[in-house]
């Protein structure tokens, strides 16, 4: 084994160097073909093995907090075991130029892994990496998807609390006919009876304003233009188009041990 790889290796074991099961043992199986997870069938594409390694020797000669690197670490153990995984049940990495080294040094897939790293480094909220992680696994498996729209996603998740993503996923539930029995009417004669409605509702009026949702009219048709926070009708939020689009590359479908709270607020 040649030296960078030994390297890579060195920064995958360093934030949890004794656990089998901990940060960064997926990677090292997948990418090393470590016994550890031999059960994942170690499936993987070598130009997708190439990206990571060649962005994980990057990174592991940067200053990095243990925090840092637990972040980057535990979002390429998603990363790959995620490919690994639909690999195994049939699909396949794109075959196209995302995997190009052009005449300039740019490499679009090598690009949307690593801001993806850059965005998990950073993030305080550790349950919006698999969030981060879907958006790259499905931009390398799905060639509907440029890069220029996977970076534009990966900044919106950055700007995303974990609980709009929640707020997110319960109008996309809506969207695909889930009975939730929310609130069939606006705020604007209610007296809020928790101290999280307001700001839950300022999430969704956020969605309406990022062009990713829309309240439906009274009788399901057409859409009724909000003014404010207040018109909000929970049971009448829907995804638009584009909110179709993007729930389905960040696989809002991840999310599902903390939307109680949310939905009952909106009842």
């Amino acid at each position: 084994m040649n030296s960078k790889d030994e390297k890579i290796k060195e920064f995958l074991k360093s934030v949890a160097p004794e656990s089998i099961g901990g940060a960064g043992a997926v990677s090292l199986g997948l990418l090393f073909g470590s016994p550890a997870v031999a059960i994942l069938g170690a499936v993987v594409a070598p130009s997708v093995v190439y990206v990571i390694k060649e962005k994980l020797l990057d990174f592991s000669s940067r200053v990095l907090s243990k925090s840092e690197k637990t972040n980057i670490i535990m979002i390429t153990d998603i990363i790959l075991e995620k490919i690994n995984k639909k690999i195994t049940t049939g699909q396949e990495v794109r075959q196209d130029d995302l995997w190009t080294t052009h005449n300039d040094g740019t490499n679009y897939a090598g690009e949307i892994y690593e801001g993806a790293l850059m965005k998990a480094r950073n993030e305080f909220q550790q349950k919006k990496l698999k969030i981060f992680a879907n958006i790259v696994v499905n931009v390398y498996l799905d060639s509907g998807y440029s890069a220029n729209e996977a970076n534009h996603l990966l900044h919106l998740v950055e700007s995303f609390t974990y609980r709009k993503l929640c707020v997110l996923k319960i109008i996309t539930d809506k969207t695909n006919g889930v009975l939730l029995n929310l609130k069939k009417t606006d705020y604007r004669k209610s007296e809020y009876t928790n101290d999280e409605t307001f700001p839950i509702l300022q999430e969704i009026y956020e969605l309406v304003n990022r062009g990713l949702a829309y309240c439906v009219g009274e009788n399901n048709d057409g859409g009724d233009y909000l003014l404010g926070y207040y018109e909000v009708v929970p049971d009448r939020m829907r995804l638009n188009e584009m909110g179709e689009r993007y729930s389905k590359i960040m696989e809002l479908s991840d999310i599902e041990d903390d939307l109680v709270e949310i939905i009952d607020i909106l009842k």
